[in-house]
């Protein structure tokens, strides 16, 4: 999409925190939907995925990414990008989010790293 010169990029996800299996399909109908609409990069990000389930999802025009796909994108990133992606989630988990216990999770988390990777 375009206009006035300027390219707009725009990315939905949806984040669910188990096997995305069929049962799962029909609640991801209507963000399908959305994003075609918008002609949007549509991302379903999950634990992993049951046996054909990934098909089916890229014919509804969504992309499905598993943890493991995840963590080796990451791992792939050099040095600053990680810290962009770090600064990143700890704006949005302060700014947008708002939520003060989310927060010191995500601090927690990247602290615990930090000391696991010295």
């Amino acid at each position: 999409m375009s206009g006035s010169g300027y390219l707009y990029i725009v990315l939905s996800a949806e984040v669910k925190q188990f096997l995305f299996d069929r049962t799962h399909l029909g609640d991801v109908a209507e963000f399908a939907s959305l994003v075609a609409r918008r002609q949007a990069l549509g991302l379903i990000v999950a634990l992993d995925f049951a046996e054909g389930v990934r098909e089916e999802l890229v014919e509804m025009g969504l992309e499905p990414v598993a943890k493991k796909d995840l963590l080796e994108r990451v791992r792939l990133w050099d040095p600053l990008k990680q810290r962009i992606a770090i600064q990143a989630l700890i704006y949005y988990t302060q700014y947008k989010e708002q939520n003060s216990a989310l927060l010191n999770r995500v601090r927690a988390f990247f602290k615990m790293y930090v000391q696991l990777s010295r």
